[in-house]
């Protein structure tokens, strides 16, 4: 998908829904149902029950570590209780797997007597931690180079995008992500995204530009925001789980690690073109703000990448290639 295609086909989209903001589910249903995308109704109450999910595993996250819960705790409890209807060998292999999908790392075979409790499980959910925590900061890193290579000028100034941007207005924020993931999926890629996916994507690539507004505005420093995107990796992992497990149940180990390879969205070249075009729909006097924001965090993100790095992480060392050839995908 060139950045182009999509920055076209959102403007249009976000354009006509702006003008439709009162009855907005049901113009989205109507673009889904022009697509041919089945069952439309159900696809936009899936698309409004992932949105809330992320943003209610991420509050639940942030006031966790408030009260002195480590992420890593936080994750072990969550997989856990996710986890519990799955056989333990079950657990261990999808847990194994995301790890994987993220570092790069292709499993030849599975482990039938894999564990998902005590030790095991602590270590299987610090190296989760690890991946997540490396995957953000490498993506972050090539995302904003995405950012700040985009022209200083506008499609047109869009009240909405702003009004989510500044990160004030919840509605907004949950309707231009409703937008983008509709977006995306009526888009005739060659690979068509689910809804679970395609939320996803939106809210990583839309919540990226908040977060550089953030920064740039001075709201937090970069060294927090970083922090705050490994925090939303974390609950967007969270919700993907609660849509994925029921469907894995009954399926073998090869057919859980061949699922999570195919469908967890650890990393998409999507996103690095979502991300441009929601800065270039911002109003003219945040794109100062963004640009600011975004080279901030780039360099918080390089650092701390470089940290991993020399600190001899084994499991990143697939991470850079892995990155770098989804976000330079089109």
């Amino acid at each position: 998908m060139d950045t182009s295609d999509f920055k076209e086909h959102f403007g249009s989209l976000l354009t006509e829904s702006e003008e439709h903001l009162s009855t907005l589910d049901q113009f989205l249903v109507e673009r889904l149902e022009q697509a041919e995308i089945n069952d439309p109704q159900t696809v936009i109450a899936g698309i409004d029950a992932v949105l809330d999910s992320i943003d209610r595993n991420h509050e639940n996250l942030t006031a966790s570590k408030q009260t002195g819960t480590s992420r890593t705790a936080w994750l072990q409890q969550n997989l856990t209780e996710q986890t519990s209807s799955l056989k333990e060998n079950q657990a261990a292999t999808l847990i194994d797997t995301i790890t994987s999908s993220m570092t790069g790392e292709t499993a030849t075979t599975v482990n039938e007597n894999g564990s998902f409790s005590g030790l095991d499980a602590v270590e299987k959910v610090r190296n989760l931690d690890q991946a997540l925590i490396a995957t953000t900061c490498q993506a972050q890193t090539e995302l904003q180079n995405a950012v700040l290579s985009a022209p200083d000028d506008t499609i047109r100034e869009s009240r909405l995008m702003q009004q989510a941007i500044e990160g004030k207005d919840p509605v907004a924020f949950k309707q231009i992500r409703k937008i983008a993931a509709v977006c995306l999926m009526t888009m005739g890629l060659e690979k068509p995204l689910d809804y679970v996916s395609a939320s996803m994507f939106a809210d990583r690539g839309i919540f990226s530009v908040l977060t550089d507004f953030a920064v740039g505005s001075g709201e937090c420093n970069e060294t927090d925001a970083v922090e705050r995107l490994i925090d939303r990796g974390a609950a967007q992992l969270k919700t993907w789980l609660e849509v994925t497990v029921p469907r894995l149940i009954d399926a073998g180990l090869t057919a859980i690690s061949t699922y999570v390879t195919a469908h967890c969205p650890a990393a998409a070249p999507v996103v690095a073109k979502v991300a441009p075009v929601v800065r270039s729909l911002c109003q003219m006097a945040a794109i100062p703000a963004i640009r600011k924001g975004a080279e901030k965090i780039q360099a918080a993100a390089k650092s701390w990448w470089q940290k991993l790095k020399s600190n001899g992480k084994q499991l990143l060392d697939g991470i850079g290639t892995k990155i770098s050839n989804f976000l330079s995908a089109n």
